[in-house]
């Protein structure tokens, strides 16, 4: 039976080890990212729709009377450590274990349940915390069970020496961790202690600092990416404005609101020293970004620039999922960091005034020009008003392509963006068809969900386990699935997004997230836009697109530009005979190519070998029949600077004009019907 007990403790005592190396790398993350180096970052922990491990280690939640909540684990687990060393001379030692775990387990519960519905994340390191905490309890529990009843005679020894034993560790703990802080508060002085940064500190007259440096990427001779460091701090206050234009590639509202501010500012404040800066989380793979800002006719005109961990977007408390515009005027105050849209008019003072006139004040040198009280917006309130778009998808109940005309609307329609594994969709959608099932004759529902071929949920395929949620609730509006292009159409960048629309084809209201006293809600919004109207709406402006311009080798070695070849709607697809997932989509991918062709869509295969493997290439694609053209190394504008295979394959969705409308890196399921379906998607609504 003791064997049994020590090999349990042996155990236990590996756990605790682990145990206390998370809780120190926890710590080390949390102060590091406050007071210290801002780049540090939680390893081993993917970023997904559920788990963020730096959002939670970071948050307003993980301190505790200024103490970060991995702190308290590390005295816990020493003295447990201790215990089981002490345990053959106190028999009080089972029920210790197993009651310190037990409250352990119990304050587990409580923080998942706050990383959960509070932060909307969790966090791996953190559930490896939890497990510990509760195999604490349980292995505690049985030692306890097996052990012996405790002498009274004895009791009071064990609790001299454990009360003092926990209260020196906890000491040492806490000491040791406010030892650290004011370490690296000392190294990384510069930094300014971004917990410190109130918002009354950011917005003082004359003094705004950035968090850290900016990195600007610059390119090896062997084309490779590296960044280097560029502290933007003496531009401040040397008499000139500051405008930072921070963007989010591939963002409907920021590839919209990035190209027009600049306009608007080269313009009304052309003095500014203007820089596009786009939050990473690190310095890995960076090429992707920098060809798409390089493909923009606008965008590449200014200096790019990297915000590496999002270390001065943090600070700045921008809003989140927008591109958005930070300015600092000619003093060094802060004037702005909410500008997120060009056509809405902001407030200043008593008055309501154009984006163009307030960046004539700022070059004019106007006094009291900060917007610090300005809020964002929600990006899709600023279709209101405006005319629905048109789109065609495919309809997964009905398998057919289903085309949304607002202008054509018989009654008030209501779309909906929404996921079966979104926990907010889950419970709006039941609620909605309720709602619905009573308002049949006044309002008509259409549905918008993306599913992703690749990622099977809960063991079914994506469609077939939308399709079987549907009808569990009695959903049975039109559930059209979205390649991307309807969402960005309405703005739409979470689950789930309501958007009403008139008769008319004008967008009347936009809800985002749950809304509460849906039925109340509705009903009132139905009111105003229940009767046939024709009145007009403002059209949707139009979005500059990435370019997709470069030059090519035919195998008789011409040079030929990609605007001479592409002359319709093109899957560019560029691969490599060396690359393994190449090798294994090739074949699906010409396959698919050969039938989307009877739709109007050419295909440019572009290898980015060179010439000289034209016999090789040839030999690879002689048993798939493919009897187009092969381009070969692409070259031209940024294909000079970086190396072309930074990742294969990649594919580009281009229109007519060249025009990038999505891009796919990696390889993808081309022999997938739904897969198939989300790509003819963009060409339908282009063609």
């Amino acid at each position: 039976m003791e064997k049994k007990k020590d090999w349990a403790y042996q155990l236990l005592g590996l756990l605790l080890i682990v145990g206390l190396g998370i809780a120190l790398h926890l710590t080390w993350h949390h102060e590091n990212s406050y007071y210290g180096d801002s780049q540090a970052k939680l390893g081993f922990c993917p970023e997904n729709a559920v788990i963020n491990c730096d959002v939670v280690n970071t948050s307003r939640f993980s301190e505790v009377l200024g103490i970060p909540i991995a702190v308290f684990a590390i005295p816990t687990y020493l003295f447990l450590l201790i215990l089981l060393l002490v345990r053959r001379r106190f028999s009080q030692v089972p029920l210790a274990i197993f009651l310190i775990g037990l409250a352990t387990t119990a304050y587990s519960v409580f923080l998942a349940g706050v990383s959960y519905f509070e932060i909307g994340y969790g966090c791996l390191w953190c559930m490896g915390l939890y497990a510990i905490n509760g195999l604490t309890a349980v292995i505690g529990y049985s030692a306890y069970k097996q052990s012996q009843a405790v002498p009274p005679a004895i009791s009071g020894a064990f609790y001299r020496f454990a009360i003092p034993s926990f209260l020196v560790l906890a000491a040492l703990s806490l000491s040791g961790q406010r030892i650290y802080r004011v370490m690296l508060q000392k190294r990384f002085v510069a930094q300014n202690d971004l917990r410190k940064r109130t918002a009354a500190e950011l917005w003082k007259p004359k003094a705004f600092r950035f968090a850290t440096s900016f990195y600007k990427p610059d390119f090896t001779a062997d084309k490779r990416v590296r960044v280097d460091p560029q502290d933007l701090q003496p531009l401040v206050g040397n008499g000139k404005p500051v405008a930072l234009i921070y963007h989010i590639p591939g963002l409907f509202q920021s590839d919209t609101f990035a190209p027009q501010i600049l306009k608007v500012i080269q313009k009304q404040l052309p003095e500014a020293q203007v820089f596009l800066v786009i939050a990473v989380r690190d310095a890995n793979r960076l090429e992707g970004i920098i060809e798409d800002v390089a493909n923009s006719h606008e965008l590449k005109k200014i200096p790019l620039l990297f915000d590496l961990d999002s270390a001065n977007l943090r600070m700045l408390g921008f809003p989140p999922n927008q591109g958005a515009l930070l300015l600092i005027g000619k003093e060094g105050s802060l004037l702005s960091n909410q500008l997120t849209d060009v056509a809405r008019k902001i407030t200043l003072g008593n008055q309501e005034i154009a984006i163009s006139e307030y960046l004539s004040r700022v070059a004019r040198g106007d006094s009291d020009l900060s917007l610090s009280q300005m809020q964002s917006s929600l990006g899709g309130e600023n279709l209101i008003g405006k005319c629905a778009p048109a789109f065609n998808l495919k309809d997964l109940a009905g398998h057919k392509t289903f085309s949304f005309n607002p202008s054509k609307l018989k009654k008030p329609t209501l779309l909906v963006f929404w996921s079966p594994t979104c926990s907010h969709c889950r419970e709006e959608l039941p609620k909605l068809v309720k709602y619905h099932n009573t308002r049949k004759k006044e309002l008509d529902i259409v549905s918008i969900t993306r599913t992703r071929p690749q990622r099977y949920v809960s063991g079914k395929d994506p469609v077939v386990f939308t399709l079987d949620y549907a009808k569990s609730i009695g959903l049975n509006w039109p559930i059209l699935s979205d390649s991307g292009l309807a969402s960005n159409l309405y703005r739409a960048d979470s689950t789930p997004t309501s958007i009403l629309i008139s008769s008319s084809g004008k967008v009347e209201r936009f809800w985002k997230g749950s809304v509460p006293g849906l039925e109340t809600v509705y009903d009132n919004a139905l009111r105003g836009v229940s009767l046939p109207s024709k009145e007009s709406c403002e059209p949707l402006g139009t979005i500059e697109k990435p370019q997709l311009t470069l030059s090519l080798s035919t195998s008789d070695s011409r040079k030929v530009l990609s605007s001479e070849i592409i002359k319709k709607p093109t899957l560019v697809h560029f691969w490599a005979t060396w690359c393994l997932p190449c090798q294994e989509e090739l074949p699906h991918f010409i396959k698919f190519a050969k039938e989307i062709k009877s739709q109007g869509v050419d295909t440019l295969l572009v290898t980015v070998e060179s010439v000289s493997d034209k016999g090789k290439v040839t030999d690879f694609l002689k048993p798939y029949g493919w009897a187009g053209a092969v381009y070969y190394s692409p070259r031209g504008g940024i294909y000079d600077m970086i190396n072309t295979a930074y990742s294969v394959p990649r594919t580009y969705l281009v229109n007519a004009k060249g025009e990038v409308l999505k891009k796919y890196l990696g390889s993808q399921e081309w022999q997938n019907e739904n897969f198939q379906e989300l790509v003819n998607t963009w060409f339908q609504n282009t063609l």
